[in-house]
């Protein structure tokens, strides 16, 4: 589940990513089984660092339409 760059980069860090998204682990199952979800560092533009899930490139929270890590 998690990217080559948070496996790299150690416990902690796998940690601090698990912690990112926790809200949203809650929400994996509306996508299809068998989907494939990978955990990375956010692509956000405003250069904060973060963490996000994603399917093939797309955020989760998008593809699941979530605000904050809660359905909208």
């Amino acid at each position: 589940m998690f990217t080559a760059g948070i496996i790299g980069a150690g416990f902690t860090e796998q940690k601090n990513a698990l912690v990112g998204v926790w809200k949203q682990l809650f929400y994996l199952d509306r996508l299809s089984p068998g989907t494939q979800v990978k955990l990375g560092h956010s692509q956000s533009r405003g250069g904060f660092p973060g963490f996000e899930l994603r399917v093939g490139g797309r955020s989760v929270s998008s593809i699941l339409k979530l605000d904050g890590g809660n359905p909208s």
